[in-house]
């Protein structure tokens, strides 16, 4: 009796083809997993710079409770406010970038009030107002321009106001 060995080989490499495929299956479901896991612990790393740093919370405090803080002198010191703003910006900065990437849509969601409350404040645009045409004029871009291009793209921040080198008093020498 002879064998008919193709109706075996074309079986084999039909469940070769199966297994590959849920191995495939199985190591990108692992790999969504890990790629989920890392974005909360971006996530969780961001949100212990606002809860672990004084001077971030100072500022936010400073912000929600509307305390004047932007004042002429301001760019000429190196008092509290400055640095704890100046921290807060740079996080705040850093959350526009990833929001502005959109890579993570979702995970962002938790911050948007922060950002919202931050870039809808008169003191706040004023301060961003005077970095970004100070930049202008020097042809760089602002130190804070992921942040600002995130109000302007959500509306936080008025852009015909912005764009205005009349809509605030100058600070900075542009």
């Amino acid at each position: 009796m002879k064998i008919d060995w193709s109706i075996f080989w074309t079986a084999v490499s039909a469940i070769g083809t199966v297994v590959a495929l849920l191995a495939f299956g199985v190591s990108f479901i692992q790999w969504s997993k890990a790629q989920k896991v890392k974005r909360i612990e971006l996530l969780f790393l961001i949100m212990d710079k606002f809860i672990e740093n004084d001077d971030v919370l100072h500022a936010m405090e400073m912000i929600d409770y509307e305390v004047p803080w932007y004042f002429p002198n301001f760019h000429d010191s190196s008092n509290l406010e400055q640095k704890s703003m100046d921290k807060l910006f740079t996080l705040m900065n850093n959350l526009a970038i990833l929001a502005n990437s959109e890579l993570l849509k979702n995970e962002i969601k938790p911050f948007e009030y922060h950002l919202l409350r931050l870039l809808k404040d008169e003191q706040v645009q004023h301060y961003l107002w005077n970095l970004y045409h100070f930049s202008k004029r020097q042809n760089i871009q602002s130190v804070y321009h992921a942040l600002i291009e995130y109000g302007l793209k959500k509306n936080y921040i008025n852009k015909k106001k912005f764009d205005s080198k009349e809509s605030f008093e100058k600070y900075l020498n542009f």
